[in-house]
């Protein structure tokens, strides 16, 4: 499958450009031109990397780029004409990995797209399995391990293990994690995603398994492992 790019710029023109340039590559790229189209794509699709500009008419990328560390370890590049050091800096603390400023060559562009895939793809291969007490969660094989033997779980609720568990120590909220699961055409329901979530933990509790996920209240579940 084409590596998902998903681009971040108000300059339609650049934007253009660049979803040329990718597309010659071999990837997949999609463009957005402000905060709440790159909100909205980034849920849609999850792409494998996103490439973020700074300036956005509707905020700043700084929001986007917190935002989506906030659900996902997809790589971030970022692209800005800001290219102080203190804005390298605040970039990559809010959780960008790397920083290219404007204006760029295609080429270091391309590279750096390249090495922000290659590492993501490392992240993706280490947390093929996700072990939490003496239970392993198996994400290629959709397998929920109890000391060595499987516990039924229905293709829903190992979704919702999954989702939590790609997205460690990080909250997902409630209608986040329902568009993940069932979709942006279904209506959000608060109390169908709740019952799962409690006739998963009766099903670990029958086998006396740990239960992994948090509640925080008012706002959605927390893998804890």
């Amino acid at each position: 499958m084409k590596p998902s790019i998903l681009i971040v710029e108000d300059d339609r023109f650049l934007a253009g450009s660049l979803v040329r340039v990718l597309e010659r590559q071999g990837y997949t790229p999609t463009a957005a031109h402000t905060v709440a189209e790159a909100k909205a794509c980034f849920e849609k699709d999850e792409p494998n990397l996103v490439v973020l500009d700074l300036e956005l008419p509707d905020g700043d990328g700084n929001e986007v780029c917190v935002w989506i560390r906030q659900r996902s370890q997809a790589p971030i590049l970022i692209l800005s004409s800001r290219s102080s050091s203190v804005d390298k800096v605040l970039g990559l603390n809010n959780g960008a990995d790397d920083y290219l400023a404007k204006p760029f060559d295609s080429h270091e562009f391309l590279a750096r797209v390249r090495a922000q895939l290659r590492r993501g793809s490392a992240k993706l291969t280490d947390q093929g399995v996700v072990r939490f007490g003496d239970c392993a969660l198996d994400l290629r094989a959709h397998r929920l391990l109890v000391r060595d033997q499987d516990l039924e779980l229905t293709a829903t609720e190992f979704r919702i293990l999954e989702q939590l568990a790609r997205n460690p120590d990080r909250t997902m909220e409630r209608g986040q994690l329902f568009r993940k699961i069932w979709g942006h055409e279904m209506e959000f329901s608060s109390n169908s995603l709740e019952v799962l979530v409690s006739r998963i933990r009766r099903k670990l509790k029958s086998v006396d398994a740990p239960d992994p996920i948090d509640t925080v209240r008012g706002v959605g579940y927390r893998w804890r492992g």
